[in-house]
């Protein structure tokens, strides 16, 4: 291919699996460019920094990444109560997270207890472990019951992540233990916040999947497109 788009931690830079890609890309006749990308810059919920790293033809000009916007200011024009969806007050996802209040008391502790607002427009990453109820992850207060929280189902996070339609569908039948795929029945709430958690703020790739469509638009001299995130 032309060009090789690479989405992973920040912390893959200068590791020796890095230098293997690297030194391969190399040997194969390519160039790369890189940046580190965070979903709030873009107008996401989370921060979520990842390196974004572009290995084209050593006969192409460069991307120029620098284009992508990096405005900390252009938060979420979402808020948690956009996301949310209806849950009865008595259901047993409900609870008090004792362990995570007293945690959250330490003076020494660098982790908090992270309950949203309604009105929020960012919170914390929610990650592949998401699902354990853990320190730092966002959680949903009660409408009444004070210190009463819960996380977000599976379907509100597809809904952090704009994923909707045939694939939401298929997260949350995932969750709910009715996937033909599943080989038990029963809700699966864990298998489905890991695929989420271990996926991407949208917002920010969106971006680059719009710059790389006008580079390549560009060196075949074809009118380019603005993004519609």
């Amino acid at each position: 291919p032309s060009t090789v788009l690479l989405e992973n931690s920040p912390n893959f830079e200068g590791s020796v699996f890095d230098y293997i890609m690297t030194d391969v890309m190399r040997r194969y006749g390519y160039n790369q460019v890189e940046t580190v990308l965070d979903g709030r810059s873009h107008g996401d919920f989370e921060l979520r920094k990842r390196l974004c790293r572009v290995w084209y033809s050593k006969g192409l000009e460069a991307p120029d990444l620098d284009q992508l916007s990096k405005d900390a200011s252009n938060l979420s024009a979402r808020t948690v109560q956009d996301v949310l969806e209806p849950m009865m007050d008595d259901d047993p996802r409900w609870g008090r997270r004792s362990y995570l209040e007293a945690k959250n008391a330490e003076s020494h502790n660098g982790h908090q207890y992270c309950v949203v607002n309604m009105d929020d427009r960012k919170f914390g990453t929610m990650g592949a472990n998401y699902h354990k109820i853990q320190p730092d992850s966002p959680q949903v207060p009660h409408p009444y019951k004070p210190g009463f929280t819960r996380i977000f189902t599976p379907s509100e996070h597809c809904n952090i992540r704009r994923i909707d339609g045939a694939l939401k569908e298929q997260i949350t039948s995932i969750a709910e233990g009715t996937h033909p795929c599943q080989r038990r029945n029963g809700t699966n709430t864990t298998a489905a916040h890991k695929m989420l958690g271990n996926s991407i703020t949208p917002e920010p790739w969106e971006a680059v999947g719009t710059l790389l469509g006008n580079w390549i638009r560009q060196l075949a001299g074809i009118r380019t497109y603005t993004s519609t995130t």
